[in-house]
This record gives structure tokens, C-alpha cells and sequence, in this order.
């Protein structure tokens, strides 16, 4: 997804698949993104940037 600017350095990504992130070590939430599909995904992300207000 930083590859085509929806998500950047400084996001914070909430739930990935309706998993709630918080809590969660780096390596539980890697693995829980590598486990999602890649064409279902669905991603709740608070932008860093607050001049960008796209929601995915």
C-alpha cells in the first residue's frame, strides 16, 4: 500500500480484518498481516499526515 501513497510512515493502522491492533507486539501484528488476504484486506488507519484525510 505505501507504494501507491494510501498508506506512509507515520500512519497507525487499528485493525486489520476487523483484528483489533492494540496491544498487539510488531511480530503479532506482522503475522497478522501476512495471514490476510491480500484482496480482502480491509485496514483501519488514523493518517499521520493530518493534511491527508483518505480513510481505506
Amino acid at each position: 500500500a505505501s507504494s501507491d501513497g494510501t498508506i506512509q510512515r507515520g500512519d497507525i493502522i487499528l485493525s486489520i480484518n476487523g483484528t483489533r491492533l492494540e496491544g498487539k507486539s510488531h511480530a503479532e501484528v506482522v503475522a497478522c498481516l501476512h495471514q490476510a488476504r491480500v484482496s480482502t484486506q480491509a485496514l483501519v488507519v488514523i493518517f499521520g499526515n493530518e493534511n491527508r484525510n483518505k480513510f481505506l
